[in-house]
């Protein structure tokens, strides 16, 4: 099973959690975590949506470390 993690502040991690469904982790302060679940079927949706997203961004920094586990 592929975990991605992205080490900001607050961190990110993705991986395929036990139901199957993609999930999103973002750490928080001590053990406050927030996890989203994207069902398979919807996670293409999903990244066009973050794409569009993006684009509205004014600048965004590609240069933070991911770490494949």
């Amino acid at each position: 099973m592929s975990r991605m993690r992205i080490e900001a502040k607050p961190a990110l991690e993705a991986y395929i959690g036990e139901s199957g469904d993609i999930c999103l982790k973002q750490d928080g302060s001590g053990d406050d975590s927030r996890v989203i679940s994207i069902p398979p079927e919807y996670v293409g949706k999903v990244i066009k949506w973050l794409q569009l997203l993006q684009e509205e961004v004014p600048s965004s920094s590609d240069d933070l470390p991911v770490v494949d586990y």
